[in-house]
């Protein structure tokens, strides 16, 4: 017995069904271990073989189930940074970046910093940075470095008016 052009389709919708839950499954275990960014998670599932369309299928639904989020990942990963005790502070601008690099867009970026930092939060993290790792560039005024650090003109003030 010939196959015919509509058994390979039921054959094809078959496979990418399998592929998919496979990729839902390898995914469920990352999520599982630590929350994930959808450029992160993608990029994972990539690696262990799963197919675009597959991936595209998987960070849709787990979208909708509220299991990927980039906001909600970003808010996570800026709390740990901020309560990091370490010689080297970072400023707004070096977590923006970061968060950047994780693919983290410039919405999700503004609402995480919005809840996480808070007028006293951020004039905290500007004294912090002044301490331990403000370098001043040739030319520059501590307030146009501050500025360019991505601290806010309020907070900067505040800090200048001392």
């Amino acid at each position: 017995m010939e196959s015919t052009p509509q058994d390979h389709t039921q054959e094809e919708t078959l496979k990418f069904i399998a592929d998919c839950k496979k990729a839902e499954q390898i995914g469920m275990r990352l999520i599982a271990r630590a929350e994930q960014t959808q450029k992160g998670f993608s990029l994972k599932l990539k690696r262990r073989g799963c197919e675009d369309a597959c991936i595209q299928a998987v960070v849709t639904k787990l979208i909708e189930l509220d299991l990927l989020n980039d906001e909600r990942y970003a808010e996570r990963w800026l709390r740990s940074r901020l309560s990091r005790k370490t010689s080297k502070v970072p400023s707004p601008r070096l977590l923006s970046s970061a968060l950047s690099s994780r693919g983290i867009d410039r919405e999700n970026q503004k609402n995480a910093f919005e809840k996480i930092l808070d007028e006293e939060t951020e004039y905290t993290l500007l004294l912090s940075y002044v301490e331990k790792s403000m370098k001043l560039p040739k030319g520059y005024s501590e307030k146009s470095h501050l500025k360019f650090e991505g601290f806010s003109s309020t907070v900067i003030n505040r800090y200048l008016e001392i």
